[in-house]
């Protein structure tokens, strides 16, 4: 999902400014590919921990619902992008990286790794909300 962010802030570098709006979809369409590829793990009995993180079948049900979620809020994105006057790319960019420390916390068995991702959801999180700040 990190991958989809990076994408989507080079693809910002080569789009015209009257397609950038559009880049919602690709991040729509690469996060619909990481849950069906999640599919497949669902039916995994097996678990398998590296490094403070642990993949087992509550980890990709969690992970499974919070791409749903990224899904749903990017399509309210897209209804919104027209208000925006610039940074929409950024905007989705963030999006993706607050999903991508969402994946990581689920899967979390040590502290240091679940403050990792709770601070990378958080830092996402603060630059979101002050995003149209200059509007009040």
């Amino acid at each position: 999902v990190a991958l989809i962010g990076v994408l989507v802030l080079l693809a910002d570098l080569w789009t015209p400014k009257a397609r950038k709006r559009q880049l919602g979809w690709f991040v729509v369409l690469g996060l619909a590919v990481v849950f069906s590829l999640g599919l497949n793990k669902f039916t995994d009995s097996g678990t398998s921990q590296i490094l403070g993180y642990t993949k087992d079948s509550l980890t990709v049900f969690f992970q499974g619902l919070f791409i749903m979620t990224g899904i749903l809020v990017t399509l309210l994105t897209i209804s919104y992008a027209d208000r925006i006057r610039s940074g929409i790319s950024e905007m989705y960019a963030l999006i993706c990286f607050a999903l991508t420390g969402m994946l990581f916390a689920a899967g979390a068995t040590s502290f240091v790794m679940l403050f990792v991702s709770v601070e990378l959801i958080t830092i996402t999180f603060y630059v979101l909300t002050s995003f149209e700040q200059n509007r009040l």
